[in-house]
């Protein structure tokens, strides 16, 4: 069902380039988690010329700020989804599915970030000197890592400022 009406689909699809014929194509029925999915996408996507409506890309930036769970996403991952839904709006102008990018319409930026360190996750000097110590018994590159945070013969207080071992 799903499978045929793909091939007709892409048969008929001035998109896609030169036409080919179905049987050309060697295509079986997907399994029924694979339809229900596609059926899912189906319904959840919206026509990629809507996405001339600046109220509908600024819908699909402000869903890039969470998660799937509703939470903030982190700024890495905000970034990271905009660059590829820029690069599909790209793609889509490139074959002519829209006229202008829209992301040009759209006065919009990612939420503002807090570059503080949490010190509730930093561990004091008590701590960090056990944790160096085990990541220099891991082998050769454990003891270059800890060559990063603290040099031989340097007491527990260096830990508290990290910094580079240099030859000479």
């Amino acid at each position: 069902m799903i499978a045929s009406a793909a091939r007709e689909r892409f048969r008929h699809s001035d998109v896609n380039g030169p036409q080919v014929s179905p049987s050309c194509l060697d295509v079986e029925e997907p399994p029924a988690d694979i339809v229900a999915a596609l059926n899912w996408i189906g319904r959840k996507s919206v026509d990629v010329t809507d996405l001339t409506t600046p109220s509908v890309v600024r819908v699909a930036l402000d869903a890039q700020k969470l998660k799937q769970d509703g939470t903030a996403a982190a700024e890495n991952t905000v970034n990271r989804k905009r660059t590829v839904f820029s690069n599909c709006l790209r793609y889509a102008t490139e074959r002519e599915l829209l006229t202008a990018l829209p992301l040009d319409k759209v006065d919009w930026a990612p939420p503002e970030t807090d570059d503080e360190i949490d010190l509730r996750f930093v561990p004091g000097p008590k701590l960090a000197k056990p944790l160096i110590d085990a990541v220099g018994e891991q082998g050769e590159r454990g003891r270059n890592l800890c060559l990063f945070w603290i040099a031989p013969g340097d007491s527990a207080e260096a830990v508290d400022e990290p910094r580079r071992v240099t030859d000479g």
